[in-house]
């Protein structure tokens, strides 16, 4: 039986032209596109693969295959029979599939999607073509855009663990901890996931926010162990995912009035974001609430903080994290600072803002304070 490059050959074996085997020589082509011509190309095949319960044929090269992947190596240079063969059926795969990865294994590029992108990794793992799933992380990527898409690529991620994933996911979780935790959505992940976060060595939020983020875990979890959680929530010395504005000379109230309060003006001329402030705190109570609040125009937010005053004859550094309130450039915001306690005195020491360099003290940042 007269094979298909006989056939191609012709009987008296003129050569033939290469575009009858899809390839191409002229200057503007390259050898990487030739390689790509040669998936599912009968030139130079050593190897057919029946593929499904449909049986296609697939043509490939041992060549590129035995360099991409151990198991081809094994497969075809072992003591496996397929060795000797030169058809190998491949019947619990699909043939679609299998073509896209014979696409990467030669060099081409393919298109991933929400239905094939976990039957490609599969696949990949069952082959053992590690090396190849640059484009299913990169397509995850792309489909990070905010806060939102952030989550739930890090929990799809879950099952991949594609590192450049969890940069890309972490940055906005890292960066705005306290407002994925206000919405719930921390509280369905896994545990390796959580494990992740309380892992960071810079977040915008303190211990204790992070200790309350785990205890409403637990509580949405409750089969869960979750010694090594603890563990990693108290063996890691953390920094905030912000830059710290210090204030040339603290900004201060100090009296033995109820809910007396102090008022800072804040403006920039860039966009940036807000975080919290650094504050030194003395009472005489052994509780003390203080209020933040940030207004512009009819924009309005407000963050209650409880502090336990564990010794009134010394003064307390506090790092008052809330979620993240973005400020416009060039617009007047009004920051009050209330505290509930009698014998109190409170002074701001720093700002958390922004994570850039682009932005100094006192040069792009006006500041002015009042009192109530």
């Amino acid at each position: 039986m007269m094979s298909m490059i006989e056939k191609l050959m012709g009987q008296d074996n003129n050569l033939i032209t290469p575009a009858a085997f899809g390839l191409n020589y002229d200057t503007d082509n390259t050898v990487s596109l030739r390689r790509v011509s040669m998936v599912n190309n009968p030139f130079c095949s050593d190897i057919t693969f029946i593929v499904g319960p449909s049986k296609q044929r697939i043509y490939a090269h041992k060549q590129y295959l035995v360099t991409a992947s151990e198991y081809f190596y094994k497969l075809f240079c072992g003591t496996y029979i397929e060795a000797e063969q030169k058809e190998v059926v491949l019947k619990d795969t699909d043939p679609v599939i299998f073509l896209m990865l014979l696409r990467l294994i030669y060099g081409a590029k393919v298109d991933i999607n929400d239905e094939n992108i976990r039957d490609i990794y599969d696949c990949m793992q069952r082959y053992m073509l590690y090396e190849f799933t640059q484009p299913l992380s990169d397509f995850l990527i792309s489909k990070i855009v905010d806060p939102s898409t952030a989550i739930e690529i890090f929990k799809q991620n879950d099952f991949y663990n594609f590192l450049p994933v969890n940069e890309k996911s972490m940055h906005f979780i890292q960066n705005n901890p306290l407002s994925y935790s206000e919405n719930g959505d921390f509280f369905t992940l896994s545990k390796t996931r959580l494990a992740k976060i309380l892992a960071s060595r810079q977040i915008n939020c303190t211990c204790d926010q992070l200790n309350g983020i785990l205890r409403m875990w637990e509580a949405h979890n409750p089969n869960t162990d979750t010694k090594e959680l603890r563990k990693l929530l108290t063996s890691i010395s953390r920094e905030f995912y912000s830059h710290k504005l210090p204030l040339l000379g603290h900004i201060s109230v100090e009296n033995q009035q109820y809910g007396e309060n102090l008022s800072l003006k804040l403006e920039s001329n860039k966009s940036l974001s807000l975080y919290g402030f650094g504050v030194y705190v003395k009472s005489g109570s052994n509780a003390v609430n203080i209020s933040i609040t940030i207004e512009w125009r009819c924009f309005k937010k407000c963050h209650n903080f409880n502090i336990s005053n564990t010794n009134i004859h010394a003064v307390q550094t506090l790092d008052l994290m809330f979620s993240e309130v973005p400020l416009l450039p060039h617009q007047e915001y009004i920051i009050k600072m209330t505290h509930r306690a009698i014998s109190t005195s409170c002074s701001i020491s720093r700002i958390f803002r922004t994570m850039t360099s682009e932005l100094n003290f006192p040069d792009k940042v006006k500041m002015q304070n009042s009192y109530r």
